[in-house]
């Protein structure tokens, strides 16, 4: 919060200088002299949600605290955007005495609110080194340890990480547990059940937790600081001290070239090894070549166990990870202590992943002992200097170029340097690509027919969007299957790259080959939010939500067929469609939907009346028509068969369906046949106790129920169901 200065930012407000400055007396005239509402000032929030309160705590204002808090109490409870209250920012600031008062004057509920680290006040305090504030807090009945399984850090691997001896030898010295451990930086923690070779991908620099994430932002400015915790990650999962996604407290000292804490922490029992670093096959030589320190590496081999040669689960030694963080005495030491250039998972070696990370002390040297390596590839048939396009790397890339790299290579996607940069949605990279007549112009198509224009609309890039349109790129060029830059972005849900195309005149009436339009592809979009975005934008500017496909199968069909079910509800929802309709072969939509894993669609369908069971006609060919469609010579051979959702989840083996179906149907004839139709184990037993459940509840009705203990009727539930799928008909009798 001291920092505000630094953006340069005026203040949206004179009541939050006032608060900065701490001038209560220039705040009190103000009033008197205007007759302003004083509790509506106080009330006021900038930009980033911070109230006049934020600011005086986390600059130390005890009297203006003390002032606003008499004023107006229920400011002590208000949460910033970053989700910090005042509390929290007077312990990061270390302003003991402002925390005293505002722990006096807040609620429970209100002490235990954590900002979007997840950090409570000894935890913030612990993390900037405020010792006297931790041993305020901890006289005060704080506990040192985690306050869930939830929690990813602790007050002790908040101190280690910023490096504050004092803060930690005075929580170690109170009890706090020695052997804790963190997450990996920016990286979220794998399953703990099924371990991803993902968690072990190497960080770049600093972590995000090393930026002042407490900076107070004016109006107009953005932050650029990461949250704390990864949303979608199941936290409840990671029970206990040894829980999966953390890493011994060592390893982030060593992360950080703290030597000497490295030090302390080792003397005092710190581990070297937890489950994950063994599973993961993580050593404290990674860390240390991360680091870059020549004096932590030499410690690390003077002390650890591990082999310097040892590799994760994605093949990276500690050898990459000083490259990859352009660490070059790190990784000169590293390969005179026996370290090898060999790929990793991904087939990317010393020198690929040099050029992704844009590593270039690293990649000089390597490429002077193996001048070879400039034509190295990885799986994807990637050149140094493809993969240093793709990582937005474009100072290596130029670099790469004077080096006499090949300027016409592609990967086996067909993909040259403008299709590369396109796809990364780098515009700098395009920008210079261009201008430099370089990667082939911008009409150049990969193996499928994308041009950059489309690779840039199917990856959401829409600065690189823009930029293509601005140099002149075809907005009606088609890839394979006669897909546009608008059918690309429609498919994938891209909704502003649609706005944009749209803006810039492409032909909202474009059809694929198969005759799908832009809603039929929103309506196979499955990532959130489902292309209903997408869909509702392409009402608006006039695409026919009625327009049927070759196959006569509306934008509704294919959302229900997709398990496109927020898109489905809406088109229901807005009379552009029924839950009634049918293809080309008069197979209703609830059948086809049946077929597939989604339940929901389903019960859906079921709800808005669609039809369970229909009469439809076979043709002399023996596959479904639609009776209507078929000439009026030919009608005199079709045979009429009944045809149920329930047979087409049967076929298929949905066995959720089927369980849910036959509960709906209720015809026993259907069930009869659907039982018989297959021979697949667990679809019968679906079947089998849909119907034992149905007919437990018909005996429970009847007078049976008065004669027949619970057990016997169970017994005799199990006996009718039988019967009722027996070919002996005096069995049920």
């Amino acid at each position: 919060c001291k920092l505000l200065m630094r953006y340069g930012g005026r203040f949206c407000h004179p009541a939050f200088e006032k608060a900065y400055l701490g001038d209560l007396q220039s705040w009190k005239e103000g009033f008197e002299k205007t007759g302003a509402d004083m509790k509506k000032s106080e009330l006021r929030k900038d930009s980033s949600g911070h109230t006049v309160l934020h600011y005086a705590s986390a600059n130390g204002h005890l009297d203006y605290l003390r002032s606003v808090i008499k004023a107006s109490p229920e400011t002590v409870s208000v949460v910033s955007k970053n989700g910090d209250t005042a509390l929290l920012l007077a312990a990061k600031n270390g302003h003991r005495d402002c925390l005293k008062l505002l722990m006096d004057n807040s609620s429970e509920q209100t002490r235990k609110v954590t900002d979007k680290f997840g950090r409570d006040p000894l935890m913030c305090a612990a993390r900037f080194g405020h010792k006297h504030v931790v041993q305020w807090l901890h006289e005060s009945k704080a506990s040192l340890d985690r306050k869930s399984v939830q929690d990813a850090e602790s007050p002790l691997t908040c101190a280690a990480y910023g490096g504050h001896i004092p803060c930690i030898e005075y929580l170690l010295v109170n009890g706090a547990y020695h052997d804790d451990t963190i997450r990996v930086p920016n990286q979220p923690p794998p399953s703990p059940i099924s371990i991803s070779s993902s968690g072990t991908r190497m960080s770049k620099g600093k972590s995000h937790d090393s930026l002042d994430e407490f900076s107070i932002m004016e109006e107009g400015e953005t932050s650029e600081v990461m949250g704390g915790s990864e949303e979608g990650v199941e936290w409840e999962a990671f029970a206990g001290r040894s829980r999966w996604g953390l890493m011994p407290l060592l390893f982030y000292a060593l992360e950080k070239s703290e030597l000497a804490i490295s030090k302390w922490l080792h003397n005092h029992g710190c581990a070297w090894e937890n489950r994950l670093t063994q599973h993961l096959k993580h050593t404290a030589y990674m860390r240390a070549a991360v680091g870059g320190s020549l004096e932590c590496l030499q410690w690390v081999a003077q002390n650890c166990r591990g082999s310097v040669c040892g590799k994760t689960v994605d093949g990276c030694s500690a050898l990459h990870y000083a490259v990859v963080n352009d660490n070059l005495r790190v990784a000169k030491r590293l390969l005179a202590m026996g370290s090898e250039d060999t790929p990793d998972s991904t087939g990317n070696t010393l020198v690929l992943s040099a050029a992704k990370e844009g590593s270039l002390w690293c990649l000089q040297w390597l490429l002077e002992l193996r001048p070879r390596a400039l034509e190295e590839k990885n799986a994807l048939n990637q050149t140094p200097l493809l993969v240093a396009i793709s990582g937005n790397q474009i100072v290596t890339a130029q670099w790469l170029i004077r080096k006499k790299a090949d300027v016409n290579v592609r990967d086996s996607n067909g993909h040259g340097l403008l299709l590369t940069a396109a796809k990364a949605g780098s515009c700098k990279m395009i920008e210079w690509l261009l201008s430099a007549n370089l990667g082939g112009g911008i009409g150049i198509k990969d193996a499928v027919g994308r041009t950059p224009l489309i690779l840039a609309s199917s990856c959401n890039h829409l600065d690189a969007v823009k930029m293509l349109l601005d140099n002149k790129a075809n907005i009606q060029a088609m890839s394979i299957c006669n897909l546009t830059p608008l059918l690309w972005a429609s498919w994938l849900g891209c909704d502003k790259v649609v706005q944009c195309l749209l803006d810039n005149k492409a032909n909202i009436q474009d059809l694929s080959l198969a005759g799908e339009s832009c809603l039929h592809l929103a309506a196979k979009c499955t990532s959130t939010p489902w292309g209903l975005n997408t869909a509702q934008l392409l009402v608006e500017r006039g695409n026919d939500p009625s327009l049927l496909d070759y196959q006569s199968k509306s934008p509704a069909y294919v959302a229900g067929q997709n398990g496109n079910l927020p898109m489905l509800k809406w088109l229901i929802e807005k009379g552009h469609a029924k839950a009634t309709e049918d293809d080309s072969k008069g197979t209703p939509m609830l059948f086809d939907v049946s077929e597939t894993k989604h339940l929901a669609v389903v019960k859906y369908l079921v709800e808005q009346k669609a039809p369970l069971a229909v009469n439809r006609a076979v043709g002399s060919s023996g596959v479904w028509v639609k009776a209507e469609d078929v000439k009026e010579d030919e009608k005199r051979n079709l045979k009429f068969k009944i045809d149920a959702a329930l047979l087409h989840a049967v076929n298929a083996k949905m066995v959720a369906n089927v369980r849910y179906l036959v509960k709906v149907t209720n015809e026993p004839g259907l069930e009869e046949t659907a039982y018989k139709a297959t021979t697949d184990e667990a679809t019968r037993a679906a079947i089998d106790i849909s119907l034992q459940d149905r007919t437990h509840k018909e005996l429970v009705k009847s007078v049976l129920a008065k004669a027949l203990r619970p057990p016997l009727l169970r017994l005799v539930t199990d006996y009718v169901s039988y019967a009722r799928n027996s070919s002996e008909s005096d069995l049920l009798e």
